[in-house]
């Protein structure tokens, strides 16, 4: 099993809601950016956290998974709801 970076490492895979605005749409995803928009505008929203899509990146780096997702999602077809469930589950 690959090592853990060492704490400060400099590489941040979570961030509270509360503290994500428009500006981290690309490294956080536009939903978790607008909840975040919405924290901070006063509008009720569960409190959470985001995981950042480098953490994605690195997760599939890690396991090895960017061949077997890029061979599968080959094979699918975005209109056919099918083929991207046997995409899936193939992948998983």
């Amino acid at each position: 099993m690959p090592a853990l970076p060492a704490p400060g490492a400099g590489v941040t895979h979570t961030r509270p809601l509360a503290e994500l605005r428009h500006a981290d749409s690309a490294a956080f995803g536009g939903k978790s950016a607008s909840l975040g928009e919405l924290l901070a505008a006063e509008i009720a929203v569960p409190p959470g956290f985001a995981i950042s899509t480098s953490a994605f990146r690195s997760f599939v780096e890690e396991a090895g998974l960017a061949g077997k997702i890029a061979t599968e999602l080959a094979h699918a077809s975005s209109d056919d709801i099918d083929s991207v469930g046997a995409a899936s589950h193939a992948i998983s």
